[in-house]
Formats: structure tokens, sequence, C-alpha cells
């Protein structure tokens, strides 16, 4: 998980964010991430890896909650 944020008026807003979930081999499950070089996806730079192959699709910035949730849909 990598998130860095930055101050504004009165809140914290997501500068630049990775949260990627990896199974116990290493291979990606899923990563977002708004790092900028997927140009062609609709909502650019926020996009979302999938699979162990790293699929781009778009993908608006998560909440944790729905990070955490999507993880939990995997471990079953």
């Amino acid at each position: 998980m990598f998130l860095e944020v930055e101050e504004r008026e009165d809140y914290l807003a997501w500068k630049r964010y990775a949260f990627e979930f990896m199974d116990r081999g290493g291979r990606t499950i899923f990563r977002y991430d708004n790092v900028p070089h997927h140009h062609g996806l609709p909502l650019f730079p926020e996009h979302k890896h999938v699979g162990p192959g790293e699929r781009s699709e778009p993908a608006p910035a998560p909440a944790i909650r729905d990070i955490l949730r999507e993880i939990g849909s995997h471990e079953r």
C-alpha cells in the first residue's frame, strides 16, 4: 500500500496512491493506482490492474472499506 496525501482547505486529499493485493506466490490479484501510464482509459489516471497479467481497466479511486471488502471476497 502506498498513499500520499495533500492538505486542502479543510480536508486531506489523496494525491498519489497504489493499493495492491497479491496471492501467496506474489502474483497480483488486483491493484488500484493513479500512476499516469494508461492515457486511453476512461477515468485517467485512476485505474485498476486485475489478475497475474495485470489487465488494466478504468476504476475510480476506491474507499479503504471497499478494498478490504474486495480482499475479503478473495480470501474465501
